[in-house]
């Protein structure tokens, strides 16, 4: 599984084409050009934006002097694994002199379930009961 968290500086916004990879909620109406190459790159890569998934503080960024967020950083997982990734969301409580919110994600593990059979004993021939059938037949 690949998953690809950082600040892309990316406005994604909120047209119909958008969402099969990058879902339908999101702060912006229109996307920047960073957007634009960050969906080109999603789509090369299958990969699945799943911070716009979710509709639980889409905001990860405050403009500084204001309290106007914008959606900037993002979470890529690939699109096979994406269910996998069942919630995210940024973080207003820490205080890591940043004007960016920290942005989480829970990620569901699963494990394979492999059981070990028992190895079979190979069957041995029984060369002594061969060798009498074949002696039988040649007569």
């Amino acid at each position: 599984m690949i998953i690809i968290m950082g600040d892309f500086n990316t406005k994604l916004g909120n047209k119909g084409y958008l969402q099969p990879v990058a879902g339908p909620y999101t702060i912006h109406d229109s996307s920047n050009e960073n957007g634009n190459v960050l969906i080109k790159f999603a789509i090369r890569n299958r990969l699945i934006v799943k911070s716009r998934m979710l509709h639980i503080n889409l905001g990860t960024w405050r403009i500084p002097g204001s309290n106007e967020v914008n959606q900037i950083d993002h979470v890529l997982a690939t699109s096979r694994h994406s269910s996998l990734v069942i919630d995210g969301g940024s973080c207003r409580g820490p205080n890591c002199d940043s004007d960016h919110y920290l942005v989480n994600i829970k990620v569901r593990e699963r494990t394979a379930n492999v059981q070990k059979t028992p190895r079979r004993k190979a069957r041995r021939w029984d060369v002594v009961k061969l060798q009498k059938d074949t002696a039988q037949r040649n007569k």
